[in-house]
């Protein structure tokens, strides 16, 4: 089951009504007025696959409550308030295959958070204030981040995009 919020007002009280569906694997949330705290009443949704949280106001607290979901694959927090706090929950996310961390306010120091993620597949850093001292022993702790992939999960702003190159489910 997927549910495409984005581009809605909803806030974080709409989150706690989520509760029963208990088959969601897809969240999209992207461009809403979610800020975090309404994030706990996702650990009740074990089946999540893929949550995108982008351009929201989702900052390091409330990031605390995705670590429980296990089957977690796809994460989207571009263009959020997370930083190196919330890095080092979502390194603890061994279920991740896709992460998006762009034009957030992570630096080098933060990278190593991730490197328990041997799972990873795509990463991405753009926008950031990653440099080269950091991106080299980034690559090589990721030995299977691919470049790059055929068809990526994608945002809803992607999914509008002409000849875009992204998996929508």
């Amino acid at each position: 089951m997927s549910l495409r919020l984005s581009g809605t007002s909803i806030t974080d009280r709409a989150l706690q009504y989520l509760v029963p569906l208990t088959a969601l694997r897809q969240l999209e949330l992207a461009k809403t007025r979610i800020i975090g705290s309404g994030l706990r009443y996702l650990q009740e949704l074990v089946e999540l696959e893929h949550i995108d949280l982008a351009q929201t106001w989702v900052g390091d607290v409330g990031v605390e409550f995705l670590q429980p979901l296990k089957k977690l694959r796809v994460l989207f927090l571009g263009n959020t308030g997370i930083g190196g706090a919330a890095l080092e929950i979502i390194g603890k996310i061994n279920s991740l295959v896709w992460l998006d961390l762009s034009y957030t306010k992570i630096r080098d120091y933060d990278l190593k958070c991730l490197q328990g993620l041997r799972r990873l597949q795509a990463l991405n850093l753009h926008g950031t204030r990653i440099t080269d001292s950091a991106l080299v022993p980034c690559l090589i702790s990721f030995p299977t981040v691919v470049r790059p992939p055929t068809a990526i999960p994608c945002t809803s702003s992607d999914r509008d995009a002409p000849n875009a190159d992204c998996m929508c489910g």
